[in-house]
């Protein structure tokens, strides 16, 4: 009897070890691929510099720029700092995402988008920066709303909302300033 009690018991050891090493291991490769994307070059994000961006995003010659400010100004986030990436995304349905940092957000892109699809997801993730400055999105909540469905979760529905008719006031009301080439 002894001797079935230390068989079982080594047997139950070793299935838990096999799995805990399993784990470990589905873990590093886990993080090693997603390290790789992080730093393969195809998915390397790369700065947007706002005042090199002057092709007009609206019938008045507004630019990225102008967008940025107005979409500030219209959430009441103008004192925010907020530094833009773009990067091919791993997923194509992603078209952006925003990140707080120390002091200020970061909001990536996904490369390729379409003047009337940059409009939109700016709005969009925009509103997220809103909704991080006043504190109606944070880390557990996040994390919380996560578990919903993409489209359920509180802080998707509110920028959705928000986005689209802010891209189309800007789209079809803002005029700016156009420069003449001398």
């Amino acid at each position: 009897m002894f001797v079935i009690l230390k068989c079982q018991q080594a047997k139950r050891i070793s299935i838990l070890l096999y799995s805990v090493i399993r784990l470990f291991l589905l873990v590093q490769l886990n993080n090693s691929l997603h390290a790789k994307s992080l730093t393969h070059p195809l998915f390397a994000p790369e700065a947007i510099i706002i005042s090199n961006e002057t092709a007009p995003l609206n019938p008045f010659g507004c630019t990225l720029g102008d967008m940025v400010d107005f979409y500030k100004s219209e959430l009441n986030i103008e004192q925010t700092r907020i530094m833009f990436f773009r990067r091919r995304m791993e997923d194509p349905r992603f078209y952006g995402y925003t990140q707080p940092a120390r002091d200020k957000y970061i909001v990536t892109l996904a490369k390729g988008l379409e003047p009337s699809e940059l409009r939109v997801v700016i709005a969009h993730e925009l509103v997220h920066v809103r909704q991080f400055v006043e504190g109606s999105i944070n880390i557990q909540i996040f994390e919380k709303e996560q578990k919903k469905d993409y489209l359920e979760r509180s802080f998707e529905d509110e920028a959705f909302r928000l986005s689209e008719p802010m891209a189309i006031k800007f789209y079809q009301s803002l005029t700016c300033q156009k420069h003449i080439s001398d």
